[in-house]
């Protein structure tokens, strides 16, 4: 069993040595408590010592797998910016053609005073 931190300080380079070399290379399933609430991720971060090889190898599978979350995070977010970008598109046109379509009926409100205005002096100078 490992000393406690208290007693890791208290010991000597060569004691603190002794204690490193006699810990085991490797540990079983069975032999980790894994804390309440943690999945087996934690195995990893407890990881000590062990084969470089294959350290190195889940250290690249860890990254191409974070790489690749990544990516997919960064396409979700670009699709979201592009969709956010098409509403604002479809809501600055919609309210263009509100306008549009508000100066049309005031332009046509103008146009039909002009013609009643027009008959009415058409009338006048018939009499």
């Amino acid at each position: 069993m490992a000393p406690s931190a208290g007693e890791w300080d208290a010991l000597s380079p060569a004691e603190r040595a002794a204690v490193v070399a006699a810990l085991p290379g490797a540990v079983t399933y069975d032999e980790i408590t894994i804390p309440e609430g943690k999945g087996l991720d934690w195995v990893l971060e407890v990881h000590v010592g062990g084969d470089r090889k294959k350290d190195a190898e889940l250290l690249l599978e860890s990254e191409e797998l974070f790489a690749r979350v990544q990516a997919m995070c960064d396409a979700a977010q670009h699709r979201a910016d592009e969709e956010a970008r098409r509403r604002e598109e479809a809501d600055r046109l919609r309210e263009e053609a509100d306008q549009l379509r508000a100066e049309e009926t005031r332009l046509r409100e103008g146009a039909e005073q002009e013609v009643a205005r027009l008959r009415a002096e058409l009338e006048r100078l018939k009499r």
